[in-house]
């Protein structure tokens, strides 16, 4: 082979992988040749993932083929113009999703959290009052009698529930707290009873007083953070001991390793296992009307009656503003996300770490609520909201600033709701009984 030979295959080589190369970056910002009408045209596209997976897809109208199976886990719709879509997916039996959707040039819009839900539920139990679960366990509450498996507790009110069958129930007659454990339900312990006895032997602070509020250690149900009308203390019901962590306290929360407190003086906080006492806010507390810490004990965040929404950091020492008309709020699990209510009944979910260029918006508005929220509980991933209002209804409403905001009506009537993110099952109470809805 001459030279020349040579020196033109290889030139032809290198024109050939630079117009493929180029032709692949042509074809990967979304570009494509219209030879028809010989036109180039931008293109975008959508992927969508849904649970369940097997749904029925339309675009438009459309039917657009269902992809998701064993290796796909969802649907990519390509070649689309730049322009707006009207996204539907249906199942039999299920409820129905939509989105408006600007398909854009060169981008593909993700919808991943896309959940559809089953009109069928199963009744588990006959009508009841209130329930608590835990780990596949219920406690129940009817006509002012708490049971278990048919056996009844000690007290009429149920307090708490922990996942390792410790009851914490009160007597509304007497105002005595009760500890019981359901896989050995007799005897029940008089926790007030036993608070009291100690607190005279151990504190020499003579006199009965009332337990305004209890709560057990987040990692052991024997012991207990104790509120009465004047102080704070730690309960050990196995170690038989009682220590008091501020003599003045009018409301506490737990959690991880801390207590928080709040008195005249401000906020405080009490680490369970070092035993060390900080102030986390010194300014004032007499007017919240609802406070929390996430699950990292990071973030607090304080609802003040005149509807001023407050969230502390603690680690950067930092308080921001994130409203001043709210009536409700809540933390989801990790403190990521703050879900808050106006006046309005304009129902919004902040991300505390987004960044610009990030899909969505830091702050989007869901719906719009005729009636005051009561109870807000996160479904898992943080990507929808169970909301229950003043007038018993329970919604599934998802989170998502694209429109329309997928919105569906669970039950009316509804009293207690749980939602168990380990079975994917969601369990509430009506008139009618005790249900459960898989998702």
């Amino acid at each position: 082979m001459t030279l020349k030979t040579r020196r033109l295959l290889f030139y032809s080589s290198l024109l050939f992988f630079l117009i493929a190369a180029a032709l692949v970056i042509f074809y990967a910002m979304g570009f494509r040749i219209d030879f028809e009408n010989k036109l180039i045209q931008e293109t975008g596209g959508i992927y969508v993932k849904s649970n369940p997976v097997d749904v029925e897809i339309r675009l438009d109208g459309e039917q657009i083929k269902n992809e998701a199976g064993i290796l796909d886990t969802g649907t990519l719709i390509d070649d689309l113009r730049p322009g707006e879509y009207q996204l539907v997916i249906n199942l039999a039996d299920y409820s129905e999703w939509k989105k408006n959707i600007d398909v854009k040039h060169s981008a593909v819009s993700i919808f991943d959290s896309v959940v559809l839900v089953a009109q069928n539920r199963e009744k588990i139990r006959d009508e009841v009052d209130g329930f608590y679960f835990a780990n596949d366990l219920f406690v129940t509450e009817s006509s002012g009698a708490i049971e278990f498996d048919g056996e009844s507790i000690t007290g009429n009110e149920i307090a708490h529930f922990t996942e390792n069958g410790i009851v914490i129930t009160k007597d509304s007659d007497t105002g005595d707290y009760y500890l019981s454990n359901i896989f050995d339900l007799n005897p029940s312990v008089n926790l007030t009873a036993m608070f009291n006895s100690l607190k005279e032997a151990q504190l020499a602070l003579q006199g009965a007083v009332s337990i305004v509020k209890i709560q057990p250690y987040p990692y052991d149900d024997r012991r207990f953070v104790v509120l009465t009308e004047r102080a704070i203390y730690t309960l050990d019901t196995e170690g038989l001991l009682v220590s008091q962590i501020d003599s003045s306290a009018s409301d506490f929360i737990v959690s991880q390793n801390e207590v928080y407190w709040i008195n005249d003086a401000g906020m405080f906080a009490y680490n369970l296992l070092l035993d060390t006492k900080t102030v986390v806010y010194d300014g004032e507390t007499g007017n919240i009307l609802q406070w929390n810490a996430d699950s990292s004990a990071k973030k607090i965040t304080i609802l003040e009656n005149n509807g001023e929404l407050l969230s502390i950091d603690n680690k950067e020492a930092t308080t921001t503003t994130m409203s001043t008309d709210a009536t409700y709020f809540d933390a989801s699990p990790g403190g990521r996300f703050l879900v808050f209510v106006e006046s309005t009944g304009l129902t919004s979910v902040y991300d505390f770490e987004w960044e610009e260029g990030d899909r969505g918006k830091q702050e989007i508005s869901l719906v719009t609520l005729d009636t005051p929220v009561k109870k807000v509980i996160w479904y898992i991933g943080n990507t929808h909201l169970f909301i229950k209002t003043s007038d018993n209804i329970l919604r599934f409403v998802e989170i998502d600033s694209f429109l329309p905001t997928n919105e569906v009506s669970i039950s009316e009537d509804v009293g207690d709701f749980a939602y168990d993110s380990d079975g994917e099952s969601l369990y509430y109470a009506n008139d009618s009984g005790l249900w459960r809805l898989e998702f």
